[in-house]
């Protein structure tokens, strides 16, 4: 019975590794196409002005987080969301990633925020910066059926 009770415990114990994992690696995927998207020719207005208006964080003080952090503006975006959900501030969360060298899914858990919601709400933000970089540079969207289906 022992064994059965091990095997059981080991195996939830597993799954949930798997599953924070999986969510980490979709977050940062998602966080590094922001950071991408900066790089563009005049993509860093895009994104630093999509991070502002959905964390609600003034464009100024982004910039400062970022020269202080050396976060990208996808990790600011996360961050902020998880601090805002978590009632705690963007420096509470910076400590936590860069002194505790936590991961964002760690974070998350800790503060009892899902990490799904941080990452549809990046996936969101990515898609309103793809949208209107391509729109004001008159390219096709690459997103356009996403956003459509959001």
């Amino acid at each position: 019975m022992k064994t059965f009770s091990f095997f059981v415990v080991a195996s939830a114990l597993l799954c949930t590794a798997t599953v924070f994992a999986d969510d980490e690696a979709n977050l940062n995927r998602v966080l590094g196409s922001l950071n991408a998207r900066a790089n563009l020719p005049d993509g860093k207005n895009y994104v630093m002005a999509t991070v502002s208006r959905e964390t609600k964080v003034p464009i100024k003080t982004l910039a400062a987080e970022q020269s202080q952090t050396g976060f990208g503006f996808g990790e600011l975006f996360a961050a902020h969301t998880i601090a805002a959900a978590g009632g705690k501030s963007f420096q509470e969360i910076a400590a936590l990633r860069l002194k505790q060298r936590k991961n964002w899914s760690q974070i998350s858990q800790q503060l009892n925020v899902d990490i799904t919601m941080v990452t549809k709400k990046a996936r969101q933000a990515d898609m309103v910066v793809d949208y209107a970089y391509n729109r004001s540079t008159n390219r096709p969207n690459s997103n356009i059926n996403m956003l459509r289906d959001a």
